[in-house]
């Protein structure tokens, strides 16, 4: 759809989200991630920028997730009734980048976590 308002296109945007949000369990346990991340933030009371980084590395997996899953519909849409192996590619980098999203943001928050913890005279 062209010449879309602003307020239209955030509409398309929620409901894209919230269609992901109940149908892909791997986001909603990356979003228990995220606010377990914002509680431990608070609790620790991080830096500012310590903050940053974990809620950047935090929201990259939420993306990487959403990606995730456009990739995988477009996939499902089955333009051709024959198996084609670039499909099971697309759809295993895809999760690939989640992984890599993930993994990097467990790195981050454990560098950021140990920074914390010898800051407090803990390690």
């Amino acid at each position: 759809m062209m010449n879309r308002t602003f307020r239209q296109s955030l509409r398309a945007a929620l409901a894209g989200i919230r269609y992901a949000w109940e149908t892909e369990k791997n986001l909603r346990i990356h979003f228990v991630a995220l606010v377990t991340v914002v509680v431990v933030s608070l609790l620790l009371k991080t830096t500012f920028v310590e903050t940053a980084l974990l809620y950047l590395a935090s929201g990259m997996v939420i993306v990487a997730e959403l990606f995730n899953t456009a990739v995988e519909k477009i996939v499902d849409l089955k333009l051709s009734r024959e198996y084609n192996p670039l499909a099971r590619i697309a759809k295993d980098v895809a999760a690939g980048a989640v992984l890599a999203a993930a993994l990097t943001a467990l790195l981050t928050g454990g560098l950021v976590l140990m920074q914390v913890l010898v800051r407090r005279g803990f390690l």
